[in-house]
């Protein structure tokens, strides 16, 4: 079933990743918990916040060197277990299938998309950063690792997935501003990484 559902995007992307992009479909979204305004945008039927999240949830978030204006700018960071649950009504974590959407896409290969543990692609890092052509505009702002340090903040964007790998990793994405590609791998659910949230459209 996931070889019919990988070939059916494959044929669904090579008709459409090479969608104009110049023209971009964005919105604005209000998280009724908090009053805080999303940017949005429209990626092939995809919509996604256009800003990292920064809803402060009851456990497992933390602010990148607790100082407040980084949250203003970069968002919160989650723990694996509070970033599946931090995403307001209507909205969810993305799971990996769905970053793969992403990044076939904007035109990244299926054999690339499904590969781990190295840079992945060509340019559709770039795309997705601040200033590319996707509208999705990612902010590098870093890690907190389960030991209480801070580190790699303007320098790489970590992203969770809902995909686990098993009781102690989930899937997890990779960008940063000294390369163009998107690093696919897994994480230990207790370091803390930014959170994207995108609509209740696809399944996860």
């Amino acid at each position: 079933m996931k070889t019919i559902f990988y070939l059916f995007i494959g044929l669904l992307v090579f008709c459409s990743c090479q969608k104009d992009l110049s023209s971009l479909v964005t919105g604005t979204f209000t998280d009724s918990r908090d009053d805080q305004t999303y940017k949005t945008v429209l990626i092939y039927e995809q919509w996604w916040m256009a800003e990292n999240l920064n809803y402060e949830t009851d456990t497992g978030s933390w602010i990148y060197d607790n100082n407040s204006e980084n949250a203003d700018i970069y968002g919160r960071l989650y723990n694996w277990e509070a970033a599946c649950d931090a995403c307001p009504v209507g909205w969810h974590l993305p799971g990996d299938n769905e970053w793969k959407i992403l990044e076939i896409v904007l035109g990244m290969s299926q054999v690339d998309a499904d590969s781990s543990g190295h840079w992945r692609g060509t340019d559709q890092g770039t795309k997705l950063i601040v200033g590319g052509t996707s509208g999705f505009d990612a902010l590098m702002g870093g890690a907190r690792y389960f030991d209480g340090s801070y580190k790699d903040k303007d320098l790489y964007a970590y992203f969770w997935t809902s995909t686990d790998l098993d009781s102690t990793y989930s899937w997890i994405r990779l960008l940063s501003i000294i390369t163009t590609d998107i690093y696919r791998n897994f994480g230990n659910n207790n370091n803390s990484f930014s959170v994207r949230c995108i609509k209740d459209t696809y399944s996860k």
